[in-house]
């Protein structure tokens, strides 16, 4: 669902504006211009944007969603810790930005690690997936 444009926002939190800003929730934030450009112009996949306005400030900003997918992750069946999110590739819609179903999870192509790379993207940070450490409860 995109709310109605633009939609109204106020800085909680902080001084600085930066490429990416959190919303109060992990998995919503705002977008810049600049980075919203930046994603149109390299035919940046699997997302779509709202126009927001923040108030005080007259620096363009758009909502964030990612519209890619792919299955559930493979997790294992033994509780305890494990090296690397998994899924079924052949569920992946080949989105440039993706998320797996049943997580709140935001994963990236290659592609666009190396544009925010060299880009400079402030106030991200991405991580390969196969090194991700994470925790199983088991099959309960």
């Amino acid at each position: 669902m995109i709310p109605q444009e633009p939609f109204e926002m106020e800085i909680s939190e902080g001084k600085i504006l930066y490429d990416i800003i959190g919303y109060q929730d992990t998995s919503n934030f705002a977008i810049s211009k600049r980075l919203y450009d930046l994603l149109k112009e390299n035919e940046i996949t699997g997302w779509r944007a709202y126009e927001v306005s923040i108030k005080g400030q007259s620096n363009s900003y758009y909502g964030f969603q990612i519209t890619g997918r792919c299955s559930k992750l493979d997790i294992p069946n033994e509780a305890g810790f494990y090296t690397g999110y998994k899924f079924d590739s052949s569920t992946w819609d080949k989105s440039d930005f993706f998320s797996p179903d049943e997580t709140m999870l935001l994963f990236c192509t290659e592609k666009v690690q190396k544009l925010f790379k060299k880009y400079k993207i402030t106030n991200a940070e991405l991580v390969d997936i196969n090194a991700v450490q994470a925790y199983s409860v088991g099959n309960l």
